[in-house]
């Protein structure tokens, strides 16, 4: 089923403040850059482990090879790629949360990615 694209911007827009002090990501969260024109975003260091996210990776490592380590990761993928991905992570998360609320009640929590 496709997606209209009104979902995808609000996705993106929906959070577009992510930096601590300085322009550090917060705590369990990370920097990455996507797309040719490199949008910053703040994601959920634990995405990183996702099947979805893992491919995004390793389409980065095809295309930009091994990074220094040094400053954001880079997603060569186009931002509205992205911006599924974030979506279906997210709505794997909401679901999980149904089943299992540890924390925060079922349903409830914090966006997990944000544009800064």
């Amino acid at each position: 089923m496709k997606r209209p694209k009104g979902m995808l911007l609000k996705t993106l827009q929906r959070c577009r403040k992510g930096e601590g002090a300085a322009g550090v990501a917060p705590e369990g969260c990370l920097v990455v850059r996507v797309g040719p024109e490199r949008e910053r975003f703040v994601i959920r260091a634990r995405w990183v482990n996702h099947p979805l996210f893992r491919g995004l990776l390793e389409e980065a490592e095809r295309e930009l090879g091994y990074g220094s380590g040094a400053g954001p990761l880079e997603l060569p993928c186009e931002v509205e790629v992205f911006a599924e991905v974030v979506r279906e992570v997210e709505e794997e998360e909401v679901e999980a949360r149904r089943w299992c609320s540890f924390g925060r009640g079922a349903g409830g929590g914090v966006a997990g990615y944000r544009r800064v």
